[in-house]
C-alpha cells in the first residue's frame, strides 16, 4: 500500500502522521507519480543547498504538456509569462540577478503601514462565526506587500482574489481548472503590473516598484514583461505565504491555550512563540526540485530528470534534529526549521513574515484575553502549502 497518500481526509487534517510513517519506513521515497519524496531533516536541508538542483519544474510541465492542454482548449500564455521572472521558480545566474535586483531595491522602513496597529484594528473587528481567514489572515499581509510594494489599497483592492486564485501555480499536483484560474489570473496581474510601469516610468517615486524599474532601464537587465513578472511574484509571496503562515498561528493558539497564557504573561517568549509555530505548521510544507545530474544521497541514486519532493513539514519534525518534535514547545532552543527554505532560495521576506505573525499573536491575545473559544477550522486541500479554508470563532 503506498504510503504517500496526500489528499486523504485525515492527512489534510493532518499530514504529520503520514510524514512520520514515510520517514520510519523510507525516508527516500519514490511515489506512484515517480517523484522522490525526502522526509530527513538533513536529506531536506542539504538538498535545499544544492545548486546542482533546480527550481521550478513547472515552466517544464508547461512546456512538456502544451500540446495536451491546447488540444483541452486551455490557454495558457499569461501563465508562462508570469513565470519568467517568478523568483521561487529562477535558477542560477538569473535568479542571483534577480535577488540582488530586489534586495538593492527594498527598503523595510519604507513600509508605510503600521502592522501593528492594522493587526489589532482587524482583529477587534473579527465577529462570532465570521471566517477569520478572510476577515484577518488574507488581508494583513495584501495589504503589507502592497505598502512595501509602493502600491495603493484603493488602486489594487481588487487583486487579493486574484492572487489567491494565482497561488495554485506553487502546487505539486495541479488540475485543469486550477490552470484555468491561474491563466486567467495572471492576465489580470500582469495587466496591473505592465499599467503601473509606465505610469511609474513617467512619475518615479521611491517605491520598491520605481527602484526597481529605474535600475532596470539603467542596465537594460529585464524588460518591461520580465518586470512584472517578478513583482507579480513578490505580491504572491508576500501575501500569500504569510496568509497561510497566520492562519497556522492563529490555530496553534487555540489549540495550545496554556503557552500562549504563558506569552501573554511574558512577551519576551513571543519570538521563540513564533519560531515555534514555523517548526510546527510551515505553511511551505513541500518544495520541489529538479535534478540535474545523477548523484547519490544516502545509498540512494538520484537519476538526471527525476522530480524531488523535499518535505519541509516533515524534516521540521525529525527527531533527530528536534527533541519531542511533535510537542508544542515554547521553550525549544536551538529551533533550526527549515520553513523559510535554506541556501540560494532562502526567503527574502521572512523579516515581514515573523513581523506579521508576531502582531497577529499579540492582537489576538489582547484582543480575546482568557476568553474561553471554541472554535472549527476546515484546511484546504492542496499538498505544497498548508492553508486553512475557514477558521471560526463561538
Amino acid at each position: 500500500m503506498s504510503l504517500w497518500r496526500p489528499f486523504r481526509p485525515e492527512n489534510i487534517a493532518d499530514p504529520y502522521t503520514m510524514y512520520r510513517e514515510i520517514r520510519q519506513k523510507q525516508p527516500v521515497y519514490t511515489t506512484a507519480t515517480g517523484e522522490v519524496l525526502f522526509t530527513k531533516y538533513d536529506h531536506v536541508k542539504s538538498l535545499l543547498q544544492n545548486p546542482e538542483l533546480q527550481s521550478g519544474i513547472r515552466k517544464d510541465w508547461l512546456i512538456n504538456n502544451g500540446n495536451e492542454l491546447e488540444k483541452n482548449g486551455i490557454d495558457v500564455y499569461a501563465t508562462f509569462k508570469s513565470l519568467r521572472c517568478f523568483m521561487l521558480f529562477s535558477n542560477g545566474i538569473h535568479h542571483q540577478l534577480l535577488r540582488k535586483l530586489v534586495s538593492k531595491s527594498l527598503k523595510p522602513k519604507q513600509l508605510n503601514l503600521s502592522i501593528e496597529q492594522r493587526a489589532l484594528e482587524l482583529m477587534k473587528n473579527i465577529e462570532p462565526g465570521s471566517n477569520i481567514i478572510e476577515a484577518y489572515c488574507q488581508v494583513l499581509p495584501f495589504e503589507a506587500a502592497l505598502s512595501l510594494l509602493g502600491i495603493t489599497l484603493k488602486e489594487a483592492h481588487y487583486l487579493r482574489s486574484f492572487v489567491l486564485d494565482f497561488s495554485r501555480i506553487l502546487e505539486l499536483y495541479l488540475s485543469m481548472n486550477d490552470l484555468v484560474k491561474v491563466e486567467k489570473a495572471a492576465t489580470v496581474l500582469l495587466d496591473f503590473f505592465n499599467s503601473k510601469i509606465i505610469e511609474l516610468r513617467k512619475t518615479p517615486d521611491q517605491s520598491l516598484i520605481s527602484n526597481v524599474i529605474q535600475e532596470c532601464d539603467i542596465d537594460n537587465s529585464l524588460n518591461d514583461d520580465e518586470v512584472a513578472s517578478l513583482f507579480l511574484s513578490i505580491l504572491m509571496a508576500a501575501t500569500e505565504t504569510t496568509a497561510n503562515f497566520l492562519g497556522s498561528s492563529i490555530l496553534t493558539l487555540l489549540k495550545h491555550r496554556k503557552e500562549f497564557n504563558q506569552v501573554s504573561k511574558n512577551s519576551d517568549l513571543l519570538p521563540l512563540a513564533t519560531e515555534e509555530v514555523l517548526r510546527f505548521e510551515p505553511p511551505a510544507q513541500l518544495t520541489v526540485r529538479k535534478s540535474m545530474t545523477d548523484f547519490t544521497i544516502d545509498g540512494h541514486s538520484i537519476h538526471k530528470g527525476q522530480t524531488l519532493i523535499l518535505c519541509i513539514g516533515a524534516a521540521n519534525r525529525d527527531p533527530e534534529y528536534f527533541r519531542d518534535p511533535e510537542k508544542f514547545d515554547l521553550e525549544r532552543s536551538p529551533n533550526l526549521h527549515l520553513s523559510f527554505s535554506s541556501g540560494l532560495h532562502r526567503c527574502l521576506g521572512d523579516w515581514l513574515g515573523r513581523l506579521e505573525a508576531s502582531y497577529t499573536i499579540k492582537s489576538f491575545l489582547k484582543t480575546f484575553g482568557q476568553k474561553k473559544l471554541n472554535y472549527n477550522a476546515e484546511w484546504n486541500a492542496l499538498t505544497t502549502v498548508r492553508s486553512l479554508k475557514s477558521l471560526t470563532l463561538s
